[in-house]
């Protein structure tokens, strides 16, 4: 899907109680950016894990790419900065993602 991974994590709903008590679920992101998607290279303001170029992804048409972005856990930073909902607070996802737009 066309997604920014900022707005990507705002449909995860975390327990608030297992959120105060320091209980985070680890939260992985891979990315195969394509077309426009490409200058979305952050998740939470956090670069890549691992980013490489897998040859093996085939296609050679308008938006085809081969690159691959992994993020290990974002969940710390996600909580952090409200990329995800925390019981009833909803995610900021709007101003996550205004703020990468701003930056590139």
């Amino acid at each position: 899907a066309h997604v920014v991974p900022d707005a990507a994590l705002s449909a995860l709903h975390l327990d608030p109680d297992a959120v105060a008590a320091g209980i985070l679920p680890s939260i992985s992101v891979v990315q195969l950016p394509c077309c426009s998607y490409v200058k979305h290279d952050t998740v939470c303001g956090l670069r890549p894990d691992v980013e490489f170029v897998d040859d093996r992804i085939v296609g050679d048409g308008h938006g085809c790419a081969r690159s691959i972005r992994v993020w290990t856990d974002v969940a710390p930073q996600a909580v952090a900065l409200r990329a995800v909902r925390v019981g009833d607070l909803l995610p900021l996802t709007s101003a996550l993602v205004a703020r990468q737009q701003r930056r590139t």
